[in-house]
């Protein structure tokens, strides 16, 4: 695979014989085979910080309260002790071993023409999108 488009969001690879990148989309409501010109489909501009446009992201720790909310809400968040245990404190000091991750990106899709985008259904009659 062309090494620019493997760390591309979702590209899975490139059809051989036309160099076309291959997409995984599971927002597709229907399952089908979709061939898109990408040129011609939609500009897509991606905001961020420095000339690479790196994505933003905050690391949070967690205090004790917020540790006992988290795992009030998510009980098999640790499931080392398991949520049945009765060890609450040492599952709170697990949790506090790790830290939040908040990670956010920015992009625009601005559909240029719908029209060039072909979808077929992989299973059933043919279905005119």
């Amino acid at each position: 695979m062309n090494p620019p488009l493997r760390s591309k969001h979702r590209v899975i690879g490139v059809h051989v014989e036309t160099g076309a990148p291959v997409l995984d989309i599971a927002e597709s409501p229907i399952p089908a085979l979709y061939a898109v010109d990408l040129a011609r489909f939609a500009t897509l501009t991606r905001y961020g910080k420095g000339q690479d446009f790196e994505p933003e992201f905050r690391v949070e720790e967690f205090d004790e309260t917020r540790a006992r909310a988290i795992l009030a809400q998510q009980p098999r968040l640790i499931l080392e002790p398991p949520p049945e245990s009765g060890l609450e404190e040492e599952r709170i000091r697990q949790l506090r071993l790790r830290v939040g991750l908040e990670l956010w990106e920015t992009y625009d899709l601005t559909v240029k023409d719908p029209r060039a985008v072909i979808a077929r259904p992989l299973v059933g009659q043919p279905v005119d999108y």
